[in-house]
């Protein structure tokens, strides 16, 4: 075996479980991407432009599909018609994972959802990756990151001056609670199969994962009832040495010196030995911050990191957007590596975990939808003339 899921089969028809299908191909998985027709959302209805920055919401759309799609083949169907359903029904059959992103019960309605499905192929995981799940009061709810990480309690600990929430990129509920545990749920489930030899429906929210990914935090709450405040928290700024301090370039640099030992580094690497025995000293604390301040303004971010290499101490420099493809720590490690394109290297993130013995590899950048269309109802028995009949009735793009 040369990767850890070689062999398994996914038929993805989900738009935002674009990152857990795009973790299994990494890991082998053949992934096949339903995708709607061109000029059409999942193969539906009409894509009209809603308001905003519609130029760069489609680049975005682009650039994004080129990565989280990368190692799939696509086909592009219309799962309102019946023969479009009939194509999705038979590459179900023959796979392992079938991923769905659909408002609850939509798939029922189309003939793809689980019950359907799974009574074809009983061997098969199916995972449903919603804002809010397949039970519950929220359940029928539209909804984005931004409402999944309001429900999951993260961005209530993420307020600033006056209580207003700082809206953070759309990574903890959309990538983390969804995509990740999405893909963790699969494996869980393909696991289970090997013994039980059948497989499950894999109900994945957002929300729940957002506030799962606060287990450890949420506890000072439920315990001890502590409220987690905008740098009222010892992890979000509270401390002194736990925060981001600007430096004479006008870069930023980390400091996470909680441990003792580490502290004690900081403090003697700064010449700050006054504040040696004041780590747990509240009413020094706003002076340990100005001072930290005041050293770290004196030189460059990275005159800063090479100074501090040999102490011990934890810090980092705080990359900027520019930086981060090229850091050469990000670089040694593949986080940052190119993929093949119709254009040549195309340069993408690259796998996270790093397996010893079946390790992942990032496959060639995702294809536009439609472009393996032909080949796929080949294989599943369809002849030219019968696709390109297909194809004039709009069934297929």
């Amino acid at each position: 075996m040369t990767h850890a899921l070689e062999g398994i089969k996914i038929v993805d028809i989900s738009g935002i479980g674009a990152y857990a299908s795009m973790i299994l191909a990494d890991f082998g998985a053949e992934v096949t991407r339903v995708s709607a027709i061109p000029g059409t959302r999942r193969g539906l209805a009409p894509v009209e432009p809603v308001g905003g920055n519609v130029g760069a919401a489609v680049r975005l759309s682009k650039t994004a599909g080129e990565a989280t799609h990368r190692g799939n083949r696509d086909i592009a169907v219309n799962l309102k018609s019946d023969e479009g359903r009939a194509i999705v029904q038979a590459l179900a059959q023959e796979a392992d994972v079938f991923l769905e992103s659909f408002r609850p019960g939509v798939c029922d309605r189309l003939g793809v959802g689980y019950a359907e499905l799974s009574a074809r192929n009983p061997r098969l995981v199916y995972a449903s990756l919603t804002g809010y799940g397949q039970t519950g009061p929220y359940r029928d709810r539209p909804g984005h990151d931004l409402n999944y990480i309001a429900m999951g309690g993260a961005l209530g600990m993420l307020s600033g001056e006056g209580g207003r929430p700082y809206i953070p990129l759309n990574i903890l509920a959309d990538f983390a609670g969804g995509g990740l545990y999405t893909a963790l749920g699969i494996c869980l489930a393909l696991l289970a199969r090997d013994r039980t030899g059948r497989g499950q429906h894999v109900d994945m929210a957002m929300s729940d994962g957002v506030l799962s990914l606060l287990t450890a935090v949420l506890m000072d709450k439920i315990v001890h009832d502590e409220e987690v405040r905008h740098r009222g928290y010892f992890l979000n700024g509270g401390i002194p040495h736990y925060d981001t301090y600007r430096c004479a370039d006008g870069r930023w640099i980390s400091v996470a010196c909680i441990e003792t030992h580490f502290y004690a580094n900081l403090c003697r690497a700064l010449e700050l030995d006054e504040f040696l025995d004041h780590q747990f000293d509240e009413d020094r604390y706003p002076a340990l911050r100005a001072a930290l301040s005041e050293r770290f303004a004196g030189r460059t971010r990275d005159e800063w990191v090479t100074a501090l290499e040999a102490h011990d101490v934890c810090i980092a420099p705080v990359l900027e957007q520019g930086e981060v493809t090229t850091h050469p720590h990000i670089r040694a490690r593949e986080t940052i590596t190119e993929v093949e394109s119709a254009d040549g290297p195309a340069t993408q993130v690259g796998v996270g975990p790093k397996l010893s013995d079946t390790p992942g590899a990032p496959g060639r950048q995702g294809p536009p939808p439609g472009h393996d269309t032909d080949e796929i109802l080949r294989e599943l028995g369809y002849d030219a003339e019968r696709i390109a009949a297909l194809r004039a009735d709009g069934v297929v793009g």
